[in-house]
């Protein structure tokens, strides 16, 4: 006999033992009740065959020894009985929703891609050109406005260009002609009343430069006060461009030359 049969001939017989031990176990009626909390025979242990396995009386089918023990059968088959159809109902559990229905067709309607042409001198066809798009109109921004009010076209620039706007020479003179007259041009700035306190109260005229009187804040005793009200460190560089654009915006309208002998006088701008 050749090593293969003799091989196979031992896993045959140890599978045909451990049917059977597994068939005195569950002779044994392990999974009955006793009322006692203790077992008819102790948990199963041992190896049984993993195959499909009946339930004479019903003919229902279980995957394997185990699951059929758990749906309380008791006795079960490894062949199917004689004239009996199978119940294959256990399956059905496992069984996956059908697919959902798909979805409508829905005709869709090209609209005509024809081109307009036109032709050339010698009677080629060219196609019409596109209309050029709408210039976007451009909102000046407030800020710039109220620089351009105190004189500071610089800063009012940088609001333009800031804003996504192009600074141009029609731009800065017609700001300029707008802005004249009108100290209020572009509103008031951010708390603009404790502004124009700080202008009124260290706003001063310098009669000593070159090109005229202009105006001017005395920024460190503003710097003092506008702290004491509003908390130290408030006091920021855009703090010290309003008060002096404020006093710049009244200034340019008043157009009030301060004699020499009066300078440091009159400290009303607004």
């Amino acid at each position: 006999m050749s090593p293969e049969f003799i091989k196979r001939l031992r896993e045959l017989r140890q599978s045909r033992l451990r049917t059977q031990d597994f068939q005195k176990w569950k002779a044994a009626n392990p999974t009955a009740p006793t009322g006692t909390g203790v077992w008819n025979a102790a948990p199963w242990t041992g190896q049984t065959a993993q195959a499909i396995v009946y339930d004479p009386a019903t003919g229902k089918a279980y995957p394997n020894p185990a699951a059929a023990l758990s749906a309380g059968v008791k006795n079960f088959s490894y062949q199917i009985p004689a004239g009996m159809n199978v119940d294959w109902s256990y399956w059905n559990q496992f069984a996956q929703p059908s697919a959902p229905a798909p979805a409508p067709a829905q005709t869709v309607t090209v609209q005509d891609q024809t081109l307009p042409f036109t032709h050339d001198s010698t009677g080629a066809a060219q196609s019409a050109p596109a209309p050029a798009p709408a210039p976007e109109s451009f909102q000046m921004p407030d800020e710039a406005k109220r620089f351009a009010a105190a004189g500071m076209f610089g800063r009012a620039k940088a609001a333009v260009e800031s804003a996504g706007g192009t600074w141009t020479g029609d731009m800065h003179r017609q700001l300029k002609k707008d802005a004249e007259g009108k100290q209020d041009y572009g509103g008031d700035f951010a708390n603009q009343s404790d502004i124009n306190d700080m202008v009124k109260k260290y706003g001063v005229m310098d009669a000593t430069r070159d090109k005229g009187i202009t105006q001017k804040v005395q920024m460190g005793k503003a710097k003092r006060d506008w702290e004491k009200k509003h908390g130290a460190g408030s006091w920021n560089k855009d703090v010290h461009i309003a008060i002096a654009a404020q006093a710049a915006r009244a200034y340019n309208q008043r157009k009030t030359k301060i004699p020499k002998k009066d300078k440091g006088k009159d400290r009303t701008f607004l």
